[in-house]
């Protein structure tokens, strides 16, 4: 079955679940998410699931709980969230956006006329969605999309660099490609049956993991729906959660061909402590395709698995430390190792090879008694060749790197990067929001440190912009050497943005939201993450011709990104 009929299907289970019953439509990133962090470290609420997003009865245990024990302010933000997810089953909603750029060449490149170079994407959303418990054990819902946007760019062309908007965030294969625009068809479905403490779930939807609500090393809530079926349990004394995912394997010649021959399986442990603050929480998840190994979806450690079996499986283990010093603030670090070697952890033999991984720490802060309602303060680095891996099972599609029809599932850096990032959310009212984000960057593009035999040698078997879509085939730099950051050129990339939110509620027309945001972003060294090599090559000169004409292309620039939302739900 190719990638297309697969989705079909998935597309016709989703109207079938749909019309069996009302349906449950929160998805990982909504504002909820936050919110139920914030009353987690306030004490509020005891504990949470540890994949996103959650059943409806676990959201409205949660909002009840708050409505009965928490302060002025938290008990006004449950009972709105209360109003607008349980009022009215069924919904409808049209929403337009525009997300505008404006970039300035400073100096270098080919252009240092200081003009001002301008893309935009427009789009508009029709949705249906609404949220339905059918018994105290059984959930099922869905928020069903259809989207129109312009063509002429591609979405990530209007975005700070390195950011992903979620709304306009869609999988490509399930659109309809016309001379002026797309037709893009948005399906999120799950059901769910249980308890609030043990519970499975099925259906096509994004997933996040973590402390920090808007990024994730293993799952972000900002990637690509997939078709999954997941396992939960919440204890006082441990935290189990298991995951089985279909995905889209990406072509390294085509970028609108792909293959549903690809499979995902992640797994966690959370355990609290005893007498501390502190939680430890172990995870891993892998990517495999052909053949098919149920060994992987047993809870036992895959990488022992993949070790011991001698599979090629794309293995990716991490531990998470989460430490509450006081009410309100949590601490949390986060490493994540890709194709754990026991062997060699074992053998003591660290820098015998190259190290591919990623780590995010930093702390979360939610007040008491405040209109202040989220702080957020992380660092986050990625190496070089993270999350991509040696495919040996195909030459056409990639079906063990870390993506979903060519996205990543884990953060939204690239390899060879790292990121000072720090989020302030206020909230004077339940149905009014703004904050401010702030970010540094550094990028690389770890193919800069290839010589020029390495290149002639691979014959074009390469991402050559460095991304994630690298393939470490024949590269001995990606096993022998981590040189994180280490290249010649580095781009620095400053962020400065500022958003808000209201939302005008009436009982009898409706909900109107209105959403801005302004992004300052200055770029030196802009074009870095773009590809250095075009193709095969049979000469040094050639190799080393469009090195020069990569690096003479690099230049600094200053962008001024605009966003307009408006939303009508009824």
């Amino acid at each position: 079955m190719n990638c297309k009929k697969c989705i079909v299907l998935c597309i016709l289970l989703t109207f079938g679940l749909y019309m069996l019953s009302a349906q449950v439509s929160v998805s990982p990133d909504d504002d909820f998410y936050s919110d139920a962090t914030g009353w987690v470290l306030k004490g509020y609420v005891e504990r949470l699931p540890l994949i996103k997003p959650y059943p409806l009865n676990v959201i409205r245990s949660v909002l009840d709980e708050v409505a009965e024990k928490g302060s002025e302010t938290d008990r006004l933000r449950a009972e709105f969230y209360l109003k607008k997810y349980f009022s009215h089953s069924f919904r409808v909603s049209a929403a337009t956006s525009a997300d505008v750029k404006l970039k300035q060449v400073d100096s270098g490149g080919d252009d240092d006329t200081n003009e001002f170079e301008a893309d935009s994407l427009f789009s508009e959303r029709l949705s249906f969605f609404c949220d339905r418990q059918i018994t105290p054990l059984f959930g099922i819902g869905a928020d069903i999309g259809a989207m129109v946007r312009n063509n002429d760019i591609q979405p990530k062309d209007a975005l700070p660099r390195f950011t992903v908007n979620t709304e306009t965030n869609l999988v490509r294969p399930l659109k309809i490609e016309s001379s002026d625009v797309d037709f893009i068809l948005d399906p999120n479905v799950i059901a769910t049956f249980g308890t609030q403490s043990l519970y499975a779930s099925f259906g096509i939807n994004k997933s996040g993991y973590g402390l920090f609500p808007d990024d994730s090393l293993i799952l972000n809530p900002s990637a690509y729906q997939m078709l999954n079926a997941a396992f939960n349990y919440s204890g006082e004394h441990f935290s189990y959660s298991q995951l089985f995912g279909l995905m889209g394997a990406s072509s390294y010649t085509d970028t609108d061909s792909y293959s549903c021959r690809k499979f995902l399986s992640f797994h966690s442990l959370k355990i609290p402590v005893p007498k501390t603050n502190v939680s430890v929480g172990l995870y891993e998840s892998v990517v495999f395709s052909n053949p098919f190994m149920p060994a992987y979806f047993m809870p036992v450690p895959y990488f022992i698995i993949a070790n011991v079996a001698g599979f090629n499986e794309n293995v990716l283990s991490g531990i998470q430390l989460e430490w509450k010093p006081f009410p309100c603030l949590a601490l949390s670090a986060d490493l994540l190792l890709d194709d754990f070697d026991a062997k060699q952890v074992l053998k003591l033999k660290l820098n015998d090879g190259g190290i591919r991984a990623g780590f995010k720490t930093g702390f979360v802060y939610s007040p008491l008694e405040s209109f202040c309602d989220f702080i957020s303060l992380s660092y986050t680095l990625v190496t070089p060749y993270a999350y991509t891996k040696y495919n040996t099972l195909d030459d056409t599609y990639n079906y063990l790197d870390y993506t979903n029809f060519g996205q990543s599932l884990g953060t939204d850096l690239l390899p060879d990067s790292d990121r000072v990032s720090m989020t302030i959310q206020f909230k004077p009212r339940p149905n009014f929001r703004l904050g401010t984000i702030t970010s540094f960057i550094r990028h690389a593009n770890a193919y800069e440190s290839l010589d020029d035999e390495d290149v002639l040698s691979l014959r074009g078997q390469y991402a050559a912009d460095g991304s994630i879509n690298m393939d470490t085939q024949g590269i001995s730099y990606a096993a022998d050497t981590t040189d994180f950051l280490k290249q010649d050129n580095l781009m620095y990339v400053i962020q400065a943005a500022v958003f808000g939110e209201y939302e005008f509620v009436t009982a009898r027309c409706g909900r109107l939201s209105l959403s801005v945001q302004y992004t300052f972003e200055y770029i030196k060294n802009d074009g870095v993450d773009n590809a250095i090599f075009s193709g095969s090559y049979e000469t040094p000169e050639a190799v080393k011709a469009d090195r020069e004409r990569w690096e003479n292309a690099l230049h600094d620039s200053y962008n001024h990104y605009f966003s307009l939302g408006i939303k009508y739900t009824y």
